[in-house]
């Protein structure tokens, strides 16, 4: 029979509603509202985004008339550096020729969906199309951010390489290597010697500053506030009041250099890190002579090492041994050490779920990225956007997010990057 509420109210069940129906559930401004969430969400959005000749850290041009894998042609433009006429000078036949460079980026499609496989009622649509669509959001800024953090860290080729403390190699890196005000200044002096424009700030007063950036993980913000200097500077100099929107999210400046914090926060339950601290979790019991470290989830089309360096041979933390591995797969840290060489740390058994980070000699370490002005381009030839699909006779429906888009950092002339450098730290937990 029809089943019944107190009061003798009849309640009809909707779970016959056909797939075929689902779609007109989701809201029109479904799309619009996905496309904003994915860009708030990203670290390098809108707050560092500027149109061609802004200055701002990432030039950004859409291209909404070139298809995925055509090539978009991104300006970017340096200072005046001639010295102008005074007096009755003539000025014509002295003008200084605009520089600028152009760069070549490819929008290339990204895709991504959830499917529903059972008939469900209007409402339980219309809900796990809202929930859908915040986490696609989700996933295409975590995809855009990524993508930048790999090219930046990974792909492209720097002549400079720092190195907290100002030791020479990742192997040096100790525990008191950690990062602190002397790194940022070491930072900003490494990039005015690269020429490195900084980015201008709209302060309260009108003026304008010019600033560099730094992005660290939260445990280099953990080691600097326990910095007494970066503390007394930010009482005696904060960033209060200031309304540009690129103090939003910003930990505090520092010389004229803006903190910016990167938080290492998993991707789902198995899957931890970023390109800035790669780290994983061990998955199931490694004994002493085990020399594949296996990591994340069951899943294999989830790639749980993606952050971990793909070539040469590193160093991992797992409690108190260092393993030294010389490959990976997408669950997988390979060719194992135990212990590695010269750590003076033994090999040792380690239970489920215990945390396995990139580490010089016996203490975690991560990268951070120092930028001005014009580090990398973006261009979108097909902003975010929605689809759906019915397969199976109309039984599955599916909500998916595609965009395409390129990304990559600004060279000059030289095929050098001269407007970011890499920062090397020991971040050791608390």
């Amino acid at each position: 029979g029809v089943p019944t509420i107190a009061g003798g109210v009849d309640v009809v069940e909707l779970n016959v509603t056909t797939v075929t129906e689902l779609d007109s559930a989701i809201p029109e401004l479904w799309t619009p509202r996905l496309r904003a969430d994915a860009e708030r969400m990203t670290f390098w959005g809108p707050n560092f985004e500027g149109a061609e000749g802004s200055g701002k850290p990432i030039i950004r041009r859409d291209d909404f008339t070139k298809s995925p894998g055509d090539v978009i042609h991104i300006q970017v433009f340096r200072p005046l550096a001639r010295a102008g006429v005074t007096g009755n000078t003539t000025l014509s036949g002295t003008e200084e020729q605009l520089a600028l460079g152009q760069f070549d980026v490819t929008a290339d499609w990204v895709r991504h969906a959830v499917a529903f496989n059972k008939r469900a009622t209007r409402r339980a649509v219309f809900d796990a199309a809202k929930v859908s669509e915040r986490a696609l959001a989700k996933w295409m800024a975590k995809r855009i951010d990524d993508d930048m953090f790999n090219r930046l860290i990974i792909t492209e080729t720097l002549q400079t390489t720092l190195f907290a403390g100002n030791v020479a190699t990742v192997a040096s890196l100790g525990a008191a290597n950690v990062f602190t005000p002397d790194e940022i200044d070491r930072c900003k002096l490494q990039m005015m010697s690269l020429g490195s424009l900084p980015f201008d700030v709209a302060m309260d007063n009108g003026q304008e500053r010019p600033m560099y950036g730094i992005v660290v993980s939260e445990v280099s913000e953990y080691q600097l506030k326990a910095n007494s200097t970066w503390n007394q500077a930010q009482r005696d100099a904060g960033i209060r009041g200031e309304k540009n929107k690129i103090f939003t999210g910003a930990l505090g400046i520092y010389n004229g250099v803006i903190i910016y914090v990167l938080p290492t926060i998993q991707v789902s339950h198995y899957k931890w890190g970023s390109f800035l601290r790669p780290e994983a979790r061990l998955n199931g019991s490694h004994s002493a002579a085990v020399t594949t470290i296996t990591v994340g989830g069951t899943d294999t089309s989830v790639d749980y090492t993606e952050y971990f360096p793909q070539t040469g041979t590193n160093n991992v933390l797992i409690e108190d041994e260092v393993i030294s591995f010389t490959g990976n797969t997408n669950s997988t840290l390979t060719g194992a050490t135990r212990p590695a060489a010269g750590s003076g740390t033994t090999a040792a058994t380690h239970a489920d779920g215990k945390m396995v980070a990139l580490a010089s000699n016996s203490v975690e370490r991560e990268r951070a990225i120092a930028f001005g002005s014009e580090m990398a381009i973006r261009s979108w030839a097909v902003l975010p956007t929605n689809q759906n699909e019915l397969q199976d006779y109309r039984f599955k429906f599916g909500i998916g997010i595609e965009a395409a888009y390129g990304q990559k950092a600004v060279v000059d002339a030289r095929s050098n990057v001269p407007n970011y450098v890499l920062l090397n730290v020991a971040a050791p937990r608390p």
